[in-house]
């Protein structure tokens, strides 16, 4: 959670609350149905981490 706001701190992008919960709750669905198969978490997860630091 603590790398999500990083993240959005580096964009420096605006959000309002609403959009900043749609947005983690889209997040959250991806997440969980990607975590549903196995087969792709470790890459899943790996690229999410990836991307956040950038």
């Amino acid at each position: 959670m603590a790398s999500i706001f990083k993240f959005f701190n580096f964009m420096d992008f605006p959000l309002h609350t609403a959009a900043t919960i749609a947005l983690l709750t889209v997040l959250w669905w991806q997440t969980k149905l990607y975590l549903l198969s196995d087969d792709v978490t470790v890459r899943i997860v790996h690229e999410m981490l990836h991307n956040l630091d950038k």
